[in-house]
C-alpha cells in the first residue's frame, strides 16, 4: 500500500508558525535585554525573515505542482480531461 501524504503539508503549518515566532521575538524585544541578548534576537529575526522567504517559495512551487498531481487529475471528470487534452494540442 502506498503511503498517504498529509492533506495539510508541513510547510503550510510552518508558515502559520512563523507568525508565532515573530510574536515571540517582539515580546523578547519589549523586555530589558543585554547587548548579547539583543544581538541574539536580531539574528533570530534575520533567520525568521529568511525562513519566511524560503517558505513562500516552497508554497509557490507546491501550488504549481499540485495542479498536476494524480489526485487532481483523478478528481476531474472525463469530459473535462478530454477538453483539456484537446486544448493543449491547439
Amino acid at each position: 500500500m502506498m503511503p498517504r501524504w498529509p492533506r495539510h503539508p508541513v510547510h503550510r503549518d510552518q508558515a502559520d508558525d512563523l507568525t508565532l515566532f515573530e510574536n515571540q521575538a517582539n515580546r523578547w524585544k519589549a523586555a530589558c535585554l543585554t547587548a548579547a541578548q539583543q544581538t541574539a534576537v536580531d539574528e533570530y529575526e534575520a533567520a525568521l525573515a529568511q525562513l519566511r522567504q524560503l517558505n513562500d517559495q516552497v508554497l509557490a512551487v507546491a501550488a504549481e505542482i499540485a495542479r498536476g498531481t494524480i489526485e487532481t487529475v483523478l478528481a476531474k471528470a472525463d469530459l473535462e480531461l478530454g477538453i483539456e487534452a484537446l486544448l493543449r494540442d491547439l
